[in-house]
């Protein structure tokens, strides 16, 4: 463990990495990271665009032939059917669809991988911190077919990282929960919350893509998993009061101390972050902080 720590820590030379889903979410705010952090970055994008190599991941043939042209130091595998809508969560042809991208990749590259694996392989079966190494029963496709994809690089045995994140917000999403809350509150607006009993917990994607840059493969020597979120216990009723709270503030106005009452019991979800603080990958800021900074975007349009 200490090798790895001074591994990490230490000065590196530039790396040659190859991100896929580079036009994404995720992948874009990666992609800044890693240009920051002086690395050579290449791209793949199922869709052309300029700079970026064109390629189905779900194209087996055309993957292999390609990726064998590259010489890179390893891959981040960010290319993934992503929920955008609760039902999303349960389409098992999207969900393996996402496992077979990785299968692909496995097949036509030898070397090491970073994988976006989610909070949803924990499913909400059970309370209390959230280990890398417990039994975990995915309630959804989507959490399945994100444990599925860890198991394929477990099986390979290659020096590999499975990234267990929460959900994303930030950026130039204009949308989702986070945004939508704050929001709401800002505007003195009806407050909407999720109809379902969902599990929640929530990250900058910023934070998230510069977490992911510190993470480098090559470092192990065999595959490993690991969380990377805040800190604390999170709920969807938590996020509402802490997002009450950091506006009430940027506004001057005092918090109300009566809570309201939903019909809906959202449980609780911890991340154990142990890993990540001794490898000292989590972000320096916490959820609040990634909050404010949601808020003053959302002030100035």
């Amino acid at each position: 463990m200490n090798q790895l720590i001074e591994k990490i820590e230490g000065k590196r030379a530039t790396r040659r990495i190859l991100v896929t889903g580079s036009e994404g979410y995720l992948g874009r705010a990666i992609v800044s990271a890693l240009v920051k952090a002086g690395d050579e970055v290449m791209r793949v994008s199922r869709t052309r665009v300029e700079g970026a190599i064109a390629c189905d991941l779900l194209d087996a043939g055309k993957l292999s032939s390609q990726i064998k042209t590259l010489d890179i130091d390893y891959v981040i595998h960010c290319a993934a059917a992503v929920p955008k809508s609760l039902s999303d969560y349960a389409n098992t042809s999207k969900s393996e669809q996402s496992v077979e991208m990785l299968r692909n990749l496995i097949a036509a590259w030898a070397g090491p991988i970073v994988f976006i694996s989610s909070m949803t392989v924990y499913g909400a079966d059970k309370s209390g911190l959230r280990k890398e190494d417990e039994v975990v029963t995915p309630e959804s496709q989507y959490g399945q077919a994100k444990l599925n994809a860890e198991r394929l690089l477990l099986d390979s045995g290659r020096p590999s990282w499975s990234v267990r994140l929460p959900g994303l917000f930030g950026g130039c999403r204009r949308t989702g929960l986070v945004y939508g809350l704050l929001s709401a509150i800002l505007n003195k607006q009806e407050i909407k919350l999720p109809e379902q009993a969902i599990m929640w917990a929530g990250m900058l994607v910023e934070d998230a893509a510069a977490a992911l840059a510190k993470l480098d493969p090559r470092d192990l020597n065999h595959p490993l998993v690991i969380n990377i979120a805040y800190e604390g216990t999170t709920s969807v009723t938590n996020l509402l009061e802490l997002c009450q709270s950091v506006v009430y503030q940027e506004q001057g106005e005092e918090f109300p101390t009566e809570r309201s009452k939903w019909s809906v019991n959202y449980p609780e979800f911890e991340f154990d972050l142990s890993l990540a603080k001794k490898l000292k990958v989590l972000p320096k800021q916490n959820l609040r902080a990634a909050l404010e900074e949601i808020l003053n975007d959302i002030a100035k349009l």
